[in-house]
């Protein structure tokens, strides 16, 4: 297996007129700042991102996810772009801070769009492609940071990355490549799309014979097809027990609320439920870990994160305050793998995959791979 890493390139050719640049503000990029964040401060959305790159591509050049401190960004502010013209509301919208973005510790952030990818941070090296896979060899696209499911800092690549490596070894399929990526939402809408990847992991993914689908899940089964579950993904709201928000039962009950949400945990409910954007102030903490110390410390408000992961991390730290499960919010998914829908090598992949997984659960070495990434032990065991 040669190990790689990925940094993506998003090539979008589209013009859109706007007004003349003396009549439109400006942006000066800061430390810190990515295309999506100067979205959400100006336009109340990062789904603007494309608007803002397609006005300053000859400043920006191709790829959206580098701009540099200095650049003198344009602000599309014809009727049509959403520009806030308000001062009050474009400060309403909080801008993350550098000295966090750079550190690896949670921003806050007033509303956010999960579907709109946001770029990497100013200042972030560029992530070069150390070993070239070659055409003709499998090539996996994991998505994180995404504690303890999958990052390329983390011990085995994450849970179900080590999971899918030991599914491949049973299959007998061991010529691949593994490649981390850090924008998730890019990896789906932009790169496995195009065929730059034979699987991707790990996702949650749709129930495709529902009735009635969203856009975004209706696309997803168009593209994709996905393997049985990894893992139980059971996600928990937590708030302590001397907690206003403690016997919360509806979703609604969240609203104005600062709830905790570690960096790579899906955001699907809260944006269902109208939670997101806008309606709470969502706290991406770096990991599982941080959220739980936030939420003892009284720094927010609710934890939101796996069950499973919250369980093994109780038994391990020190929690001072008590905590209770604000058991009517759970939200029960499974992790999986996607391919491309209709490659001709997905579906045959998909069945040795979920026949893998099925022996590693019947020998055990599911809950032994499982297991050792909820307590948090750093050693791979091969």
């Amino acid at each position: 297996m040669r190990a790689f890493s990925v940094a993506i390139m998003l090539f979008l050719a589209a013009v859109v007129p706007a007004a003349s640049d003396d009549a439109c503000p400006a942006h000066v990029v800061e430390p810190g700042d990515t295309l999506g964040n100067v979205a959400l401060r100006y336009y109340g959305t990062r789904a603007q991102v494309k608007l803002l790159h397609d006005r300053n591509r000859n400043i920006i050049g191709p790829d959206l996810n580098r701009i540099s401190p200095g650049q003198r960004l344009l602000l599309p502010c014809d009727d049509d772009s959403g520009l806030l013209s308000d001062a009050a509301d474009i400060d309403a919208v909080e801008k993350p801070d550098p000295a966090a973005a750079s550190s690896g510790e949670h921003v806050v952030s007033a509303s956010f769009d999960d579907a709109a990818g946001t770029g990497a941070a100013v200042g972030e090296t560029e992530e070069q492609v150390q070993d070239e896979a070659p055409s003709n060899v499998l090539t996996i696209l994991a998505g994180g940071p995404f504690p303890p499911f999958a990052g390329e800092d983390l011990p085995g690549g994450g849970m179900i990355v080590e999971l899918l490596e030991m599914v491949l070894q049973v299959s007998g399929e061991t010529d691949y490549t593994l490649g981390f990526v850090n924008d998730r939402d890019a990896a789906l809408d932009f790169v496995l799309p195009k065929g730059g990847f034979g699987l991707a992991l790990p996702w949650v993914f749709p129930d495709c014979g529902a009735e009635v689908l969203e856009a975004r899940d209706a696309s997803l089964c168009k593209e994709f097809v996905a393997s049985d579950g990894f893992y139980e993904f059971v996600t928990e709201f937590y708030a302590r027990a001397d907690s206003e928000f403690s016997s919360v039962v509806l979703p609604g009950g969240l609203t104005d609320t600062r709830l905790c949400r570690p960096q790579g945990h899906p955001l699907k409910d809260l944006v269902a439920s109208g939670l997101l954007p806008g309606r709470l102030t969502l706290v991406q903490a770096a990991d599982p870990e941080a959220c739980l110390r936030a939420l003892d410390a009284g720094e927010v408000d609710v934890a939101s994160m796996d069950a499973a992961v919250t369980r093994a991390l109780v038994d391990r730290i020190e929690i001072r305050n008590p905590i209770v499960v604000l058991e009517n919010l759970t939200v029960v998914d499974r992790l999986r793998v996607l391919a491309l829908r209709g490659d001709p090598e997905s579906d045959e992949r998909m069945t040795r995959i979920n026949a893998g997984l099925q022996v590693l659960s019947e020998d055990g070495r599911w809950f032994g791979i499982v297991s050792r990434h909820l307590r948090g032990d750093r050693a791979k065991v091969n």
